[in-house]
């Protein structure tokens, strides 16, 4: 057949293809065993009566996100077929190449596809209800903030992997492992930062006024290590006494409302 080369050294060219399509279906059932995790660790500390606007954000945001990506990938996907630049490889080494690159890019489109469209459907149907009824909008569909942020993930991943295979195809193995040591490093970097978003906890910011009381699980290392600063220290204590006046008008409010 035409569509399917007959060649012995190109006999193994669907295996790209079929190992891209049960990572990418894998690592999918497994999206969704941690998307309401994921929902309930974003909205924790969200006044319920903004959850309707922070949802509509959240879901703007990502799906932004993700067709910006989307139109990457789909750059991706039409540029010339990769070409070695330098050295040389085998035709059935440059097929499999090839076959690597494409299908990691289609997983890519496929997953930013998908956030898109949920994105666009949750606000679609949360834009026109009461607040009260988004409220339970949101206790009836709990992944509607995960899912999103699951399948870029995922988009991101497949994303990254087709480039560390193009630059592998085109400049060789040195470049191919600078990429992938950039993408490991990028991982981590984005790993870390999501960790430290998700152990936030608005908790009582007396700390803000003394240094001696200065610890890691109140703010960053970078706060912590600039404990000298006296422009840090000066800002530190600057927001602490604003946030501090607002927790003990709140606390006012809610002693006078309990006592009517």
């Amino acid at each position: 057949m035409a569509w399917y080369p007959s060649h012995p050294d190109y006999q193994y060219h669907w295996i790209p293809a079929a190992a891209t399509t049960l990572l990418a279906l894998l690592m999918f059932v497994l999206g969704k065993k941690v998307t309401t995790k994921i929902s309930f660790d974003i909205l924790e500390h969200c006044d319920p009566k903004y959850i309707k606007d922070s949802s509509k954000n959240a879901w703007t945001n990502l799906g932004v996100t993700s067709a910006l990506v989307l139109t990457m990938v789909m750059a991706m996907l039409q540029v010339d077929p990769i070409s070695p630049v330098g050295f040389e490889l085998a035709n059935y080494e440059l097929i499999h190449v090839q076959q690597w690159y494409v299908a990691l890019c289609i997983a890519s489109l496929l997953f930013n596809m998908l956030c898109i469209i949920v994105c666009v459907l949750n606000l679609s149907y949360v834009d026109p209800l009461t607040e009260l009824n988004a409220l339970k909008f949101f206790l009836a569909n709990a992944d509607t903030i995960g899912d999103p942020v699951i399948l870029l993930t995922e988009s991101f991943i497949f994303f990254i992997a087709a480039i560390c295979v193009w630059c592998l195809g085109s400049y060789g193995l040195a470049i191919g492992l600078a990429m992938l040591l950039s993408s490991f490093v990028f991982v981590v970097s984005t790993g870390t930062v999501w960790k430290n978003r998700a152990k936030f906890s608005p908790g009582s910011v007396e700390w803000t006024q003394d240094t001696s009381m200065w610890r890691r699980e109140y703010t960053t290392g970078g706060v912590m290590s600039n404990i000298n600063n006296e422009s840090v220290v000066k800002t530190i204590k600057r927001f602490g006494e604003v946030a501090l006046e607002k927790e003990q008008a709140q606390s006012k409010d809610s002693s006078e409302r309990a006592s009517e």
